[in-house]
């Protein structure tokens, strides 16, 4: 929190997010939280079951480098988890809350 003079030159509190921004943030926050979940759900049981056929794809993960489709799918993915993040922190009240698909 900022301070500011008033007509009287006394130093008072300033707002810098409002209450609705406060909301959009929490919101923004709360869609984050969300996707990251599901993205590491999966990825945690993807891991598991190819663990259990013998494979550790950790390393083959940290190896791989994306042909372009791939790397197009993933700037695409990219694209619209920013978007739903900027959507949240921008909307006017009005907002699901969710990324959708």
């Amino acid at each position: 929190m900022t301070t500011s003079q008033d007509s009287r030159g006394d130093h008072a509190p300033q707002r810098i997010l409002g209450s609705q921004d406060v909301h959009n943030l929490g919101q923004a926050m709360l869609t984050l939280a969300a996707e990251l979940w599901i993205v590491r759900d999966r990825m945690m049981v993807l891991e598991h079951v190819l663990g259990e056929q013998g494979m550790d794809v950790a390393a083959l993960v940290d190896r791989h480098v994306p042909d372009a489709a791939l790397q197009a799918k993933l700037d695409a993915e990219r694209k619209r988890i920013m978007k739903a993040l900027t959507d949240a922190l921008l909307d006017d009240g009005n907002t699901s809350g969710v990324f959708e698909r």
